[in-house]
């Protein structure tokens, strides 16, 4: 059998590293909003090329926090139906409203349909988009600047999938008002546990989300803010940290995978589709075809992302031609720790050569 993921390996090898660290952390009592967040955020930062980074306790706790200190409330957001619910969950709780958009060939947010809504009517409502880099690569924030520019509007950008994601060189969460990032265990920088930020190089934006985050404290006793309990643990950014200084070696693996994806399965299944100027960090390496009964036979994980796209969950009938025709999606195995022996292997069952 060959795993969709599988964390335990990445666990194994640090945890001769890890392991003391965290036993010192549990030992010293102190758990939670310390002197392992602060370096993680520096970190974070330092990696993301920004300013500032805030931690909090999920991706959509980031989105959502990242949205409020923008004051966006009762306004329209732009934002791609093919993403993880979350998403939309941050928005609405927000108290804003998506407005569903197209996507591209690379499944990102289309910039010609962006584009086009916003030439259709006088839209006062809308004041933002969310563009939501997608599978390890970013949406095409070269035009999305442009338009936002343009139209006087702030981007916060949906980097959950793709820490280490570049555009022309430009880092993923790096290039908007801010970017929001996940630490689920799954991602290319996974926690053990939940946890998630917010990036940014506005001042006000960035001790803004400090504060929502701790209850709307901006001094101890002092709420300045309807916040919430959005706090990272010590323990997580221990571990984040650590494992930020393998994050490009990680992404490099992923890489190299799907290199070998690329060269065996172009003429058998629709490959991934890299955007001019990105580099991909393949959080998923995602394909079309008919395949899942082949893959299941063999015993050989695979996912469906996202087998609803947010309108469809919703049950509405947006037209977005090109997100509705997405059906036979499938995520191949995609971590660091996959062996060459494996990586064939899955090539073969696709190719049936058996």
């Amino acid at each position: 059998m060959i795993p969709f993921f599988d964390n335990t390996r990445q666990y194994k090898s640090l945890k001769k590293e890890l392991e003391p660290k965290i036993l010192k952390l549990l030992r010293s009592g102190k758990y939670v909003s310390g002197e392992k967040v602060e370096e993680f955020e520096k970190n974070l930062a330092e990696y993301c090329d920004t300013k500032y980074a805030v931690c909090v306790n999920s991706g959509t706790m980031a989105i959502q926090l990242a949205l409020e200190s923008l004051d966006l409330e009762g306004s329209d957001i732009l934002v791609p139906s093919l993403t993880f619910y979350a998403t939309i969950e941050a928005i609405k709780r927000a108290g804003a409203t998506p407005v569903y958009i197209d996507i591209d060939e690379y499944y990102c947010i289309d910039t010609n349909q962006i584009r086009e809504y916003l030439q259709m009517q006088d839209l006062p409502l809308v004041r933002a988009i969310l563009p939501v880099h997608l599978y390890g690569q970013c949406a095409n924030m070269t035009e999305i600047l442009k338009i936002a520019q343009e139209y006087d509007l702030h981007v916060i950008e949906d980097a959950c999938q793709s820490i280490g994601a570049t555009h022309f060189k430009n880092k993923a969460g790096s290039m908007g008002n801010a970017g929001c990032f996940s630490f689920y265990p799954s991602k290319n920088l996974g926690a053990f546990g939940e946890g998630g930020a917010i990036v940014t190089n506005d001042e006000c934006l960035y001790e803004t989300c400090k504060a929502l985050r701790n209850h709307g404290q901006t001094f101890s006793g002092v709420h300045e803010y309807m916040g919430l309990n959005g706090r990272m643990s010590e323990i997580q950014a221990l571990i984040l940290n650590h494992k930020l200084s393998y994050l490009d070696s990680y992404i490099e693996k992923r890489q190299s995978i799907a290199q070998i994806y690329n060269e065996k399965l172009k003429d058998f299944v629709e490959i991934p589709k890299t955007l001019e100027g990105n580099t991909h960090t393949y959080h998923l390496y995602v394909v079309r075809g008919d395949i899942k009964e082949k893959l299941e036979k063999e015993e050989i994980g695979y996912g469906v992302h996202y087998p609803l796209a947010c309108h469809e969950i919703e049950k509405r009938n947006d037209e977005l031609p090109h997100t509705n025709e997405i059906k036979d999606i499938v995520s191949l195995p995609m971590f660091p720790e996959l062996i060459k022996k494996e990586i064939e292997r899955v090539c073969e069952v696709i190719r049936d050569e058996m």
